[in-house]
């Protein structure tokens, strides 16, 4: 039994109509396999062509004597047309071989293009072949803009050559000098360069990073200016290209100029300034540690004292007359610093930052001296 493959009845499974709908079943399929016989033609084939091969491998050595002694053996050919039929047509590109009467063999002249050899695929002189090619080595390729970071490198080796020139006692160091090094932010946007002619383009430029500039301030304002020495750090924060509003690319730099001016050892009116910074610091040192800090702003406080050495002010509060005097006066002002902020224990700096020497034609002829304190709760 089978289903209807309309209505889905059960019918005969040799039914041909559906007795339910009416409706002719479709007739199976099946595949007939056709058995080849060998027929008599693939016979006579074969007793043919054994024929012709028995007869050419006879004839083989008449052949050749024949060709030894100039002479064709017109009976092997008729008897080849004759048994084998038409003989197959070689293809032109075969170079056909002929036999000279003294037995040498001679190839026909091959073609002109054969002939050529590698000069027959180079482009003829004018033509567009060659122009395209003159054309691709003409044309140079476009030098590739530096990165950020590449810029920055050779911009920081220009402004150190000057640092160096204007600042012989300042030294670069690559290590990052830490929280309480005097640091300022250098922003700015410049523009993108080629390393070819660098340094006269950077010259030239309308937007160059004064790096120099920046870190000789506190150098001269804190050292001084008396071959004030120490050291400085150009750590870069950000160094990204971006496109400008003119669609050429430009480099946005962000470096933290740090920078630690040593003490200066300098002696105005006979005071050594470098001995009572010293003296002042192990007074302090009772209480903490020191730190090595420039005064920044909103940390720190200033503390000015002058020297009177023959008395002639009246206000005693601000005047010493010798240098023991001074660093007395420094203590008492640092303890008092101290005592107000509640600090018990504390890191401190202590340092000089400026210093006037005597004027004779003044009205009150006093050296001026500058300290700054330096306080942080430990």
């Amino acid at each position: 039994m089978k289903q209807c493959r309309f209505c889905g009845k059960l019918i005969d499974e040799n039914a041909r109509y559906c007795l339910f709908c009416m409706k002719r079943q479709a007739p199976l399929r099946t595949l007939r396999i056709k058995k080849r016989v060998p027929f008599l033609g693939a016979t006579l084939s074969l007793l043919l062509l054994l024929t012709v091969g028995g007869a050419i491998f006879l004839m083989g050595p008449k052949n050749q004597v024949a060709a030894a002694d100039g002479k064709a053996d017109p009976s092997f050919s008729e008897e080849l047309q004759g048994e084998g039929g038409k003989s197959s047509p070689e293809p032109e590109s075969v170079q056909e071989e002929t036999v000279s009467e003294e037995g040498v063999s001679e190839k026909e002249p091959e073609s002109p293009q054969a002939s050529a050899g590698p000069e027959a695929n180079r482009a003829e002189p004018g033509t567009q072949a060659e122009i395209q090619d003159v054309w691709e080595e003409e044309l140079p390729d476009e030098p590739a803009y530096l990165s950020p970071e590449e810029y920055f490198e050779k911009v920081a080796a220009i402004e150190e050559e000057k640092l160096a020139a204007s600042l012989p006692g300042a030294v670069r160091t690559r290590q990052d000098l830490g929280p309480y090094s005097n640091w300022v932010l250098l922003e700015a946007e410049t523009d993108a360069l080629y390393e070819e002619g660098f340094e006269e383009a950077y010259m030239d430029s309308t937007m160059p990073l004064k790096l120099a500039e920046y870190t000789q301030e506190p150098f001269e304002k804190y050292g001084c200016g008396y071959n004030t020495t120490g050291q400085y750090n150009w750590k870069l924060l950000q160094a990204d290209s971006t496109m400008g509003r003119d669609g050429l690319p430009e480099y946005k730099i962000r470096v933290q100029i740090q920078t630690q001016v040593d003490d200066p050892a300098v002696t105005v009116s006979g005071v050594d300034t470098l001995e009572v910074v010293e003296r002042v610091r192990q007074h302090l040192s009772q209480w903490g540690e020191r730190v090595d800090v420039l005064p920044q702003q909103g940390n720190g406080e200033f503390l000015y004292v002058a020297l009177d050495v023959e008395g002639l002010a009246t206000d005693t509060g601000l005047y010493v007359q010798s240098q023991e005097d001074m660093i007395a006066w420094l203590c008492a002002e640092v303890d008092t610093c101290r005592e107000q902020r509640g600090m018990t224990r504390c890191r401190y700096d202590f340092r000089l930052v400026g210093a006037t020497e005597r004027e004779e034609h003044s009205n009150i002829p006093l050296s001026g001296f500058t300290f700054a304190l330096y306080l942080e709760a430990a």
